[in-house]
């Protein structure tokens, strides 16, 4: 069966304290796993990349709870759409910090503008590939901030 997928960003909101987050994460599983929503968040500290996947209306309905979250700010879809197969398919959140710098190529925040399903590729790149590089834990910090 064909999933959804969507990738988009969010900026921390003023004043989330990152000892917060393992309360964040665990509210966003169980959200996610009631829609049948599998992915993965990538954070540099000021930025959230997330990658989710799953039925469009569980899509639809956990993005909604996102923009209206406290905890996010400045939300931006940057690609949505269908995919034949899980590449998160765990039920868990998988959850992990890169440097600013890392962000920003994949990003490309640097002020080079490219088409946004370049855009999108390398954002999956460095989901993919960043996820891939740890089998645990939950939350591993690849380089400090």
């Amino acid at each position: 069966m064909p999933h959804s997928y969507l990738i988009f960003t969010s900026l921390v909101a003023p004043g989330l304290e990152s000892k917060n987050f393992p309360e964040l994460w665990k509210a966003a599983e169980r959200a996610n796993a009631g829609w049948g929503v599998t992915g993965t968040v990538v954070f540099d500290g000021a930025i959230f990349l997330q990658y989710l996947e799953g039925p469009k209306s569980g899509l639809d309905v956990i993005y909604r709870r996102l923009v209206r979250a406290s905890s996010h700010r400045d939300t931006t879809i940057i690609d949505r759409g269908h995919t034949s197969y899980r590449r998160f398919p765990e039920p868990r959140l998988v959850c992990l910090t890169v440097t600013r710098e890392v962000m920003a190529q994949a990003l490309e925040l640097r002020g080079v503008l490219f088409r946004k399903r370049d855009r999108a590729a390398r954002a999956l790149h460095l989901l993919e590939q960043t996820v891939t590089s740890y089998s645990s834990p939950r939350w591993a910090a690849k380089s400090k901030l």
